[in-house]
């Protein structure tokens, strides 16, 4: 580590100068214990967690900027967790119930509170929820087995992949990944049935995630380097194997709505110096880590707007978050000790603290305000563009822009992918101070104003 402190004082000094304009904090409150973590966040900035509320009690929670923290209960025992959150603010978790060892799968919502999925042995584990509400998990029966199930609101619990199996995660196509213990992987539709997705002639395959788009990312060993490969498979193309960084292995379980896929890599012989990166089939694999070996990076979530947010840290010591985005690289997280979530506003959700409590990290907004004909004369048409940019993460689409001479308003005009226009041919002749007022939305706090003066002449 000393050998390195220079570099790390002054990225640390960057990043604290950066967040400062990069990111608004929101601390997330616990339920009257100590210790609260956060697992999951929808792109309204919703998030969910796990919070105590006395050293022996822990529940789920559900928390935004606008309403607040709310215990989610339980379903009749002393313990909840939450796993996932959906846009509509339907969280999955498991609860205890009154029967002592039991533990059943949850939906809740604000409309239903928290229902019982059922279980028909002892205990059940929700491990994702799509934009419908169709849950998957894992179900451990009264003989022990282990089933993948898939729960609908129309037919709820149903099994898919036979014993010793768990179902990973669900598309809002309705497809659902799984495997079992033998690392046999599996794909289900409601039309197709069950598909193999064992990687030809590897002993192991195991399946993390897939999008809407139907692609799946994998990992197999491979039978003649026994390295870890990552693979990406459609049912068009079958399996495509990714690079590496240099090394022998390399491992993702991320992919979004693009087929950019997010993991770590061996960057050299040494099976210890992993970097992280990011991969797509058009611009190939990146190094993302924000820091040299011998420090090593992880990547913890991936936006659909091509962010990722991981962990840089050096062997045996404690480590610190980092995000990377397209336009702006790799950036130190001053304050986050852990970021868990991220959604595609570029808010990222996470620990503080020493890992003991929980935080939001909002980026900022910076608004530009731009004339196309300054000076202008008098019934001439002037156009007026407000821009809108991100500190990190997808420029703000669809919320409104107010456009002031003054006090006055002259127009409310809807953003477009960050941009909002405005034309008049009114402006009275003088010096007119022209504002652009951004009022914030369920994702970015309210910001300052750009202003100009529009010179008019006779």
């Amino acid at each position: 580590m000393k050998k390195f402190v220079f570099v790390v004082a002054g990225i640390f000094a960057f990043a604290l100068s950066a967040d400062g304009q990069r990111y608004k904090i929101a601390n997330i409150p616990t339920l009257g214990g100590a210790v609260s973590s956060v697992v999951a966040m929808n792109n309204l900035g919703q998030v969910v967690g796990n919070s105590d509320i006395s050293p022996t009690v822990r529940h789920a929670f559900l928390w935004s900027k606008a309403s607040g923290i709310q215990d989610l209960g339980t379903l009749g025992g002393l313990n909840s967790s939450a796993v996932a959150v959906n846009d509509n603010g339907q969280v999955v978790g498991s609860s205890d119930t009154a029967v002592q060892g039991e533990f059943h799968a949850f939906l809740w919502s604000a409309q239903t509170g928290m229902i019982d999925l059922g279980s028909p042995g002892q205990s059940c584990n929700p491990l994702a929820i799509n934009a419908s509400g169709m849950v998957v998990g894992v179900c451990f029966l009264s003989n022990r087995q282990s089933q993948g199930f898939l729960w609908t609101a129309a037919n709820g619990m149903q099994y898919l992949f036979g014993n010793s199996s768990g179902a990973d995660a669900v598309n809002d196509k309705g497809l659902v990944l799984g495997g079992n213990l033998a690392y046999d992987a599996f794909l289900w539709s409601p039309s197709r049935g069950i598909q193999s997705l064992d990687y030809p002639g590897a002993k192991q395959t195991q399946v993390f995630h897939l999008n809407d788009n139907n692609q799946v990312v994998g990992y197999y060993q491979d039978p003649f380097t026994f390295g870890d490969q990552t693979f990406v498979w459609t049912q068009v193309g079958g399996f495509q194997n990714l690079p590496t960084l240099g090394g022998r292995d390399v491992f993702a379980s991320l992919i979004n709505s693009s087929g950019q896929v997010a993991g770590f890599s061996t960057v050299g012989p040494a099976s210890t110096s992993i970097h992280a990166f990011i991969w797509s089939s058009i611009n190939g694999i990146k190094d993302i880590s924000p820091l040299p070996l011998p420090y090593l990076s992880s990547v913890t979530a991936l936006s659909n707007k091509g962010e990722v947010i991981g962990l840089v840290h050096q062997l045996g010591k404690n480590g610190f978050s980092f995000d990377w985005t397209p336009a702006g690289g790799s950036s130190i997280i001053t304050g986050l000790v852990y970021g868990f979530a991220l959604n595609d506003a570029g808010q990222i959700a996470g620990s503080v603290k020493s890992g003991s409590k929980s935080a939001l990290f909002s980026p900022y907004i910076h608004v530009t305000l731009a004339s196309s004909l300054n000076p202008s004369k008098l019934g001439q048409s002037v156009t007026l563009t407000a821009t809108l940019t991100s500190a990190a993460g997808a420029p703000p689409n669809g919320e409104l822009v107010k456009f002031m001479k003054g006090t006055k308003i002259l127009a409310t005009v809807p953003l477009v992918n960050g941009i909002a226009t405005f034309t008049s041919s009114t402006l009275p002749i003088g010096t007119n101070l022209i504002t652009a007022d951004y009022a914030g939305d369920v994702n970015y706090d309210p910001t300052f104003s750009a202003s100009f003066k529009q010179v008019v002449a006779p």
